[in-house]
């Protein structure tokens, strides 16, 4: 397996659509194709034709996690934290167009504020600098973030979908 990452998902992307349609080529994509022809002008594939679905392997929930020194304990705190402090919180992304990008995006918009947004080249690096400390907030899959969040390393204060998840029930949905 070869991570070919940047470009918001459109350097591997692209490297697939190339390939030899001969089924040792291929993509795990998430909602990339979806986005991406609302991001870019042209693409160097066409997202409905240059691919053919294998399967869908998972529906992910998403966590909205906040580094440990950060004043809030629930989802209302935080919302009014980063209200209180516009422009001044920093979020990670898994890279601008994201999915984790985007419904930041929304939310701040919603709120009628901004933050920081720091773009990654995957979730996995952001994750590192919020643990770290060098980011205030952001968004990933819960399979990845759940063993930091179990282990107190960071707090989580949200998830995406219809309802609570066992492993969060802290965490409203």
């Amino acid at each position: 397996m070869k991570s070919r990452v940047g470009a918001s998902g459109n350097i591997g992307t692209e490297f697939v659509a190339r390939a030899a349609p001969d089924g040792y080529t291929v993509l795990h994509q998430t909602s990339g194709l979806a986005i991406v022809p609302a991001l870019f002008k042209k693409l160097p594939f066409d997202p409905l034709a240059s691919f053919a679905p294998v399967a869908m392997p998972a529906d992910i929930n998403v966590i909205l996690l906040v580094e440990n020194s950060l004043p809030v304990t629930d989802l209302p705190s935080f919302l009014q934290y980063l209200k209180a402090h516009p422009g001044k919180l920093s979020c990670g992304s898994g890279g601008r167009g994201n999915i984790t990008h985007l419904a930041v995006e929304v939310l701040l918009q919603k709120l009628g504020t901004t933050a920081v947004h720091v773009p990654y080249k995957g979730t996995a690096p952001a994750m590192t600098d919020l643990l770290g400390g060098q980011i205030d907030f952001m968004l990933d899959a819960i399979n990845t973030a759940y063993p930091y969040v179990k282990d107190g390393r960071v707090r989580a204060i949200a998830v995406t979908g219809p309802a609570a998840l066992h492993c969060c029930r802290n965490c409203p949905p």
